[in-house]
């Protein structure tokens, strides 16, 4: 997630020294202060202060905007008259968001990072360097942050492995994660524990663009896939979206899972380079059925072209290690707790046969170690579950 928005937009620009303005927002250093609304503006008598990445423009018009609230702004000029190109720039001097045409010829940047207090600086323009601008609107919403968050809770990127995979804290249902894409190729993976199997279901949401196209994926303890969906099941509500959908469907027990949410055509690969899943059906939700199937997760094969942010909403998951099923240290099956079921665990985490098909890891984090004996051994001496 990019967070340069974080950085307090400068006020004083590097500007001529004593040059005159002909109104508020025609130059950074004027910048028209705003919050969350719509604000109705003419840029037809400005001038040009700087140029953008996406788009040539013209007649540019300046806002600090303010966020009343954290979440992720929605930034557009739907409604303007004229063929806009809109942008969030960092010290009167980069652009770091930037878009020209999303609503028909008007500008739409979705996703922006805000944090109540912290401003960020606003750039709106006529498309083409002889554009003449006119009448426009400038509109400004927050969505609140999910239930966790990425960068709000997480404080970081989600890792693309299962060892650096997010794993969110908190007890009870979960129901919502958002986060971003801060590259071409990202993936995001985030630790649940599905709770209720016949009530599983993940759903990525749509944002301001209708083309925004996700992926989502899932991954037992061992990094083994169990279910995958590209482009929403048909006849599931969605279908006729980019968006995604995964229910328990495949899901063989409750317990703590690898949620990995992606940009079309990102593929979890295995150890030797194969997709794990083949590339269609699209609108299919399907066990691993591609070359490499049998997994586990090893990397992934970018592709992805979607940089934005994503939400995925819920049902019957709890958080990792809370509100979820208690663990069992009965590993071997044989009706007591004790000692034995310690050296049934050490024996298999070293290498040996696994007769009840227990999960050999025990305290959920993604590896098969010593660790898992030692949290074992700490629920057999009375200890709560990992």
């Amino acid at each position: 997630m990019r967070l340069a928005a974080r950085s307090t937009f400068a006020l004083a620009c590097v500007l001529a020294a004593g040059a005159a303005h002909a109104q508020v927002g025609e130059v950074c250093e004027d910048s028209i202060p705003v919050g969350e609304g719509s604000f109705p503006f003419d840029n037809s008598g400005l001038t040009t202060q700087m140029q953008v990445d996406c788009a040539p423009s013209n007649k540019d018009i300046w806002y600090i905007y303010t966020p009343t609230t954290s979440g992720y702004a929605t930034i557009d000029t739907c409604g303007s008259s004229f063929d806009t190109v809109l942008a969030v720039v960092l010290d009167c001097f980069v652009d770091t968001q930037c878009n020209d045409d999303a609503c028909g010829l008007q500008s739409v940047i979705a996703g922006v990072p805000v944090f109540e207090g912290i401003s960020i600086g606003i750039r709106v323009a006529a498309y083409g360097s002889t554009g003449a601008g006119g009448s426009g609107v400038l509109n400004i919403n927050v969505t609140p942050p999910a239930q966790w968050d990425e960068q709000i809770n997480g404080q970081a990127d989600a890792g693309q492995e299962l060892n650096t995979a997010q794993v969110p804290t908190g007890s009870g249902p979960f129901t919502s994660i958002s986060g971003g894409f801060d590259w071409e190729g990202d993936c995001d993976i985030y630790q649940i524990n599905v709770c209720d199997v016949g009530a599983f279901s993940a759903t990525t949401a749509l944002n301001t663009d209708p083309f925004f196209d996700t992926r989502l994926f899932l991954f037992d303890s061992s990094g083994a896939g169990v279910t995958f969906n590209d482009d929403v099941p048909t006849g599931t509500p969605g279908d006729d979206t980019l968006l995604s959908h995964i229910s328990g469907a495949f899901v063989p027990a409750t317990g703590n899972y690898y949620l990995a949410v992606t940009q079309y055509d990102d593929m979890a690969l295995d150890g030797m380079g194969s997709a794990m899943w083949a590339e269609t059906p699209f609108n299919t939700e399907r066990a691993p059925d591609g070359p490499g199937s049998a997994g586990p997760l090893a990397s992934w094969r970018g592709g992805g072209l979607d940089i934005g942010a994503y939400r995925i909403d819920m049902t019957g998951a709890c958080f990792p290690g809370g509100g979820g099923p208690t663990c069992d240290p009965d590993v071997n099956q044989d009706g007591n707790v004790d000692q034995d079921d310690v050296s049934y665990l050490i024996n298999v985490v070293g290498g040996g046969d696994n007769p009840t098909g227990i999960d050999p890891d025990f305290n959920q984090d993604g590896n098969v170690d010593q660790d898992d004996v030692a949290a074992l051994i700490n629920t057999v001496g009375g200890g709560g579950c990992p």
